[in-house]
């Protein structure tokens, strides 16, 4: 019994202070986090602008010029799912019964002084299926910018 508490008790006070020392270091970093100013809206990157248009659910894949053909254009519609108090979301929708379309679709905005004017992203849609790909609108620093999304090329997966 006593060999139990000897070993014990320094065990449960050395992960007490770990966890302890762990807890300070992340409040320290949210702190911190907090503290950090905005960056006026000419300064964003490309990287920063994708992820203030996209949700985590809303990704594709970054977009450099390869073509789908315009095959599965007739079953795609970009449509208003939801309206916000910053915008309406706004997603595909693949009305083909059979076939898996891929779509490469263009956000267009111009941010003032900011050299990033576009962003181009490919999407993967089942049939009958609907996916989110972002808002119609920026809200960003009290200021709203306009996104103006479209459909560049939409082709059907050929499957194996």
């Amino acid at each position: 019994m006593n060999i139990k508490f000897f070993i014990g008790f320094p065990l449960l006070c050395l992960l007490t202070f770990s966890c302890k020392g762990k807890s300070d270091k992340v409040d320290s970093e949210k702190t911190a986090t907090e503290n950090h100013e905005i960056k006026n809206i000419s300064e964003l990157t490309f990287r920063e602008i994708l992820f203030l248009l996209h949700k985590e659910n809303e990704f594709g894949t970054d977009y450099h010029g390869d073509s789908f053909g315009k095959e599965a254009m007739g079953d795609i519609i970009v449509t208003t799912t939801a309206k916000t108090d910053c915008g309406d979301e706004m997603a595909l929708v693949n009305t083909s019964p059979e076939k898996k379309a891929q779509i490469a679709t263009m956000a267009s905005f111009n941010f003032p002084n900011n050299p990033v004017k576009e962003i181009a992203m490919v999407y993967m849609i089942a049939p009958n299926d609907t996916l989110p790909i972002g808002r119609n609108m920026l809200c960003y620093n009290g200021e709203k910018y306009m996104i103006a999304r479209k459909v560049l090329s939409a082709g059907y997966v050929k499957e194996n």
